[in-house]
């Protein structure tokens, strides 16, 4: 299920952007116009994101622009695409090394050496 719309503004005046968070089952998105010199937080609240997503906090949001961490304040250009990252579930520094001792122990079953089986 995808969730697009368009918010319309007063004027014509301003910069294109997009607002978009992914979950695994929807996509929310919203392409609107803001005015020039706004930033992310005023481009979000602007897309009413936070009325549609009420667990968040406007403060507490990890957001970026086009895959690139930028904060809060960071002023907008026409055409940007502003992401609302969710939290990670996981460490991904923890993964790679369970599965870097898996790879080992792989290694060492098919060389026939005993198995640590010390886990991180």
């Amino acid at each position: 299920m995808t969730h697009s719309d368009t918010v319309p503004t007063p004027s014509t005046e301003g910069i294109r952007v997009t607002v978009c968070y992914a979950l695994p089952s929807q996509t929310w998105s919203v392409n609107m116009r803001v005015a020039k010199g706004s930033t992310i937080s005023e481009a979000i609240v602007q897309s009413k994101f936070l009325e549609s997503f009420k667990e968040f906090e406007l403060a507490a949001l990890n957001v970026g622009v086009f895959g690139k961490f930028a904060p809060l304040s960071h002023p907008l250009i026409n055409g940007d695409r502003i992401e609302i990252y969710r939290q990670l579930t996981f460490d991904p520094k923890q993964s790679r090394r369970r599965r870097a001792l898996h790879r080992q122990k792989l290694r060492n079953i098919k060389k026939k050496v005993p198995i640590n089986d010390v886990t991180i």
